[in-house]
């Protein structure tokens, strides 16, 4: 049976070897029975920069990976952890980047992915960090700050990040439902999959009139999560034990 795998929010660092250990099983088994993966961001905990990120846990990612590209497409969009993930990192890996909104024809079936991060637009405090964070000088800057600096921006980003997953869910911003409707028609399209709040979850929705679906991705915390589409458009979202 034909399907396409989806996962995103995989958080990989070596500071949890399990959780490395269920995603390159993941993709030395069983992903290349695929027709295609996509990774939809925050493939990692946190990027410093192609230089400074690939401790040996993390190479063995990067080795699957590009085993995995030989034998099945790898398509890539960037989180808001790993935005700084580079073309060149990304063609060492056999990834195909995709930009933060991106149109594919699944199975004869339009569906739209991206991260998820732009559709939490009642956050205008993360929207307002985020466009200073991924405008180009910014970029430029990071990657030439010194070592000892970007770890320790790296540090404070996972501790505010930490903070937030502590807080109950309804204090927890989700998308904007009307952000996600207007961009469901601006791009004429009934099913939009995304990563990002961490609360997997198939929602059905109506698009002027038409049953549509917005399928959210689970996150690596405590279990690996992915979600497999098959060629007669059934989604399913599983769970990968530890």
């Amino acid at each position: 049976m034909a399907f396409t795998y989806f996962l995103s929010d995989c958080h990989l660092s070596i500071s949890r070897p399990a959780l490395l250990d269920c995603f390159t099983r993941f993709i030395n088994e069983q992903a290349a029975q695929a027709d295609a993966l996509y990774i939809l961001g925050d493939l990692f905990d946190y990027w410093l920069g192609d230089r400074l990120a690939l401790e040996q846990p993390l190479y063995e990612v990067q080795k699957a990976l590009r085993r995995l590209a030989q034998q099945i497409p790898v398509y890539f969009i960037h989180g808001n952890h790993d935005f700084l993930i580079s073309k060149r990192f990304a063609q060492q890996c056999g990834l195909t980047l995709l930009d933060q909104y991106s149109l594919i024809r699944l199975y004869g079936k339009n569906t739209l992915l991206t991260h998820g991060d732009l559709l939490c637009s009642d956050d205008r405090g993360y929207q307002c960090y985020r466009r200073i964070a991924q405008n180009p000088l910014t970029k430029v800057t990071l990657n030439h700050l010194p070592a000892a600096i970007r770890r320790a921006l790296a540090r404070l980003m996972n501790k505010i990040s930490r903070g937030k997953r502590a807080l109950p869910k309804a204090q927890t911003v989700d998308v904007n439902q009307a952000t996600v409707l207007k961009l469901m028609r601006q791009y004429a399209t009934t099913r939009l999959i995304h990563g990002h709040t961490h609360k997997p979850a198939i929602h059905s929705l109506d698009i002027n009139g038409q049953k549509g679906q917005r399928i959210v991705l689970g996150d690596w915390y405590h279990h690996g999560s992915v979600l497999s589409v098959d060629h007669h458009n059934h989604a399913e979202l599983k769970v990968l034990r530890l």
